[in-house]
């Protein structure tokens, strides 16, 4: 598998984005476009997973197997999905089987100056950025809508406190751009 991120890209902590072998396939069976496409295939049996920056340096790896104690996504419609991002992506234990729902494959932008601290939050949640924020709603991890707030300004004290400990995705909306991310809940 090889892909080449666009010059000058951010992909912040925390945060992610879907790439597909075939953009067509996955837009059939998600019904949105991928962020992008890679070119060959990943191994029905396992391969090593390099995430490297512009001078090679290594940020991530994995190494994953189709055998137990690896979860087995074989042509179910499942994939691969850590559990916690916060756990070790090289032991198999971390990763299930997922069909999850996703929200949406807007996680990444390049130049856009997005910040959601402190992640993990515990109480209040800054938002913040360097366009105007329009609005912004909170999903759970299986894509349900909780929340929608306005805001109409570049940084938003979301008083998040209400929530249950867990992970949850931020969408916010600025003029004629979305934008999502993880937060988690303490």
């Amino acid at each position: 598998m090889v892909y080449q991120f666009p010059a000058n890209s951010i992909l912040e902590a925390q945060s992610s984005l879907i790439l597909a072998s075939s953009k067509s396939v996955f837009e059939a069976v998600y019904g949105f476009e991928p962020f992008g496409g890679y070119t060959r295939h990943l191994s029905n049996k396992g391969q090593n997973l390099i995430l490297a920056d512009g001078f090679g340096n290594v940020i991530d790896s994995v190494h994953y197997f189709d055998d137990p104690p690896w979860p087995d996504a074989d042509s179910t419609g499942y994939y691969l999905q850590l559990a916690d991002i916060n756990l070790d992506n090289n032991i198999a234990e971390n990763w299930t089987a997922s069909d999850e729902l996703f929200v949406s494959n807007d996680n990444f932008h390049a130049g856009m100056n997005l910040k959601l601290y402190p992640n993990p939050v515990g109480d209040i949640l800054r938002i913040e950025a360097d366009a105007e924020i329009n609005s912004f709603s909170i999903f759970d991890i299986q894509g349900r809508i909780l929340e929608t707030v306005i805001v109409n300004s570049d940084f938003y004290d979301f008083d998040i406190s209400h929530f249950t400990k867990g992970t949850y995705i931020i969408r916010v909306n600025t003029s004629g751009e979305v934008y999502n991310r993880m937060v988690i809940k303490e």
